[in-house]
């Protein structure tokens, strides 16, 4: 397994991580309720699914800065080939 790709995995998991965050915080919230938890589970199981075809906020961090210049919080990683093509 190449270093780009743990990388990417673990951009992957910290936007899940994301998600799962905010849906956390709305069921400790005061106003959540049994008729609004419903909608907001579907909110989050949608935002969840949509990961699959589009890159969230840090996922899309990494591929700007990977592609521009091979580097990711300025630690130099090696390029596959395909990396630009990946989450497009």
């Amino acid at each position: 397994m190449t270093s780009w790709f743990v990388i990417a995995e673990a951009t992957l998991i910290k936007d899940v991580l994301r998600i799962l965050k905010q849906l956390s915080l709305f069921f400790q919230a005061d106003t959540s309720t049994v008729v609004t938890a419903p909608a907001r589970i579907e909110f989050a199981k949608s935002k969840l699914l949509a990961l699959k075809s589009h890159c969230g906020k840090s996922e899309e961090k990494f591929l700007a800065s990977f592609g521009s210049d091979m580097t990711y919080k300025e630690v130099c990683q090696v390029r596959p080939l395909d990396i630009l093509c990946w989450c497009r």
